[in-house]
């Protein structure tokens, strides 16, 4: 599995924005660290240290990282109820990610003029 692959740590913290801003930077690739409130919700640190808030869960038998936002721009309250909102469609049967999918699959206006004029 590859460091974007990677499913979270089974150790759960509870996240807040000081706890967000202290996280460990690794010295390679990316750390995801789970929080103990939100189910799925965690925030993953890059050797960079940028911070992305995720949730991650199976949807439709499938491992998903749902992308949140990145932290400071998102605050950890924000982005748990966004992980909330996330959790309620999963639960519901519907998959996030689809309709981005969706969106990259679509064609573009320059693809589709560059079809038409040849």
């Amino acid at each position: 599995m590859s460091d974007s692959q990677k499913a979270p740590d089974s150790s759960a913290v509870r996240l807040t924005d000081e706890r967000a801003s202290r996280l460990p930077i690794p010295s390679h690739g990316r750390k995801y660290y789970t929080d103990a409130e939100t189910r799925g919700f965690c925030v993953c640190v890059t050797a960079r240290g940028t911070r992305t808030f995720y949730v991650y869960r199976k949807v439709q038998g499938r491992p998903e990282h749902i992308r949140i936002g990145q932290w400071p721009d998102w605050k950890v309250k924000d982005a748990r109820v966004r992980a909330a909102v996330i959790n309620r469609a999963i639960d519901s049967g519907a998959n996030p990610n689809d309709l981005k999918r969706q969106q990259r699959a679509e064609m573009t206006l320059e693809a589709l003029y560059e079809i038409y004029y040849e």
